[in-house]
């Protein structure tokens, strides 16, 4: 009845397809060892925001010798001065995303 107001679906190369729902446009991701997990982006009724454009990366850790996770890169972003945020990376795999990432 309202279609007019819906909008198509957003396909993104790295990330994978989005669906707007209210003012989210969600997809989701694979997380080991969680499988799929929900991933949400604001953005308008076209296409998400571009998050990247708010992310600094501040360093980068790579220790074969760490075999849990021997990648980890720790970024910052605008919407969080408080914090420096890390993603660890094993095998080519993101396997999780860290809050507060230190030193």
């Amino acid at each position: 009845m309202l279609g007019f107001f819906s909008s198509n679906d957003f396909q993104d190369d790295t990330l994978g397809a989005f669906t707007r729902k209210g003012r989210w446009w969600i997809g989701s991701m694979p997380l080991a060892p969680h499988g799929a997990v929900p991933l949400r982006l604001t953005g308008g009724r076209k296409t998400p925001d571009d998050v990247w454009g708010g992310v600094t990366v501040q360093s980068a850790d790579i220790d074969a010798g760490h075999t849990e996770f021997p990648n980890e890169i720790r970024y910052r972003v605008l919407w969080d001065d408080e914090h420096t945020l890390g993603a660890r990376i094993a095998q080519g795999r993101l396997i999780e995303l860290c809050g507060s990432a230190g030193p």
